[in-house]
């Protein structure tokens, strides 16, 4: 998709998720690093998932790193966001950004992200950031519906669903 390499798409479910160099500066830093699993509904065919991956690449900075898990799943690993709420500003961001129509042969779509995240390296490691990330993406599905974000945190949660709230006022 861009800026990672295939071969390291292929091993992010494995331990040495934290070889990727974002990953690594936040640990060796001490930095908030988000990880950002989504499934973008939607999507039928090859043309479209460019499309998707595009404009995941232009809602992240430079230094972020987006790559194709596979199927309709991404992943975004944020360089350093210093706050913690930053990286719910960010799925909402993303979830925006796709949600804007796309011409499908002859045909306006519109995209619905579900959106999982986790905190490294506050909420784990490797292969444990992945799978918290992808349940907390199942229960953004499973809570809200489709078109929401969820965190491995509750902490995070709680704002999310206060933030909603006054949104909804």
């Amino acid at each position: 998709v861009g800026r990672v390499p295939d071969a390291v798409v292929l091993d992010l479910t494995l331990p040495g998720l934290d070889g990727l160099a974002v990953l690594a500066q936040a640990r060796d830093h001490g930095l908030t690093t988000p990880v950002l699993i989504l499934t973008a509904r939607g999507t039928v065919g090859d043309r479209v998932l460019v499309t998707v991956a595009e404009r995941l690449l232009s809602g992240v900075r430079e230094s972020d790193v987006v790559a194709r898990l596979g199927g309709d799943e991404f992943l975004v690993i944020a360089e350093d966001v210093g706050d913690p709420l930053v990286a719910t500003e960010l799925a909402r961001k993303l979830q925006h950004t796709l949600s804007e129509v796309i011409e499908f042969e002859g045909n306006l779509l519109r995209i619905e992200a579900s959106i999982g995240g986790v905190l490294y390296p506050s909420d784990g490691e490797g292969e444990q950031l992945i799978e918290l990330a992808d349940a907390a993406m199942y229960d953004a599905k499973r809570i809200a519906g489709k078109g929401a974000f969820r965190f491995a945190s509750a902490w995070l949660n709680a704002q999310i669903d206060r933030d909603s709230e006054v949104e909804l006022r």
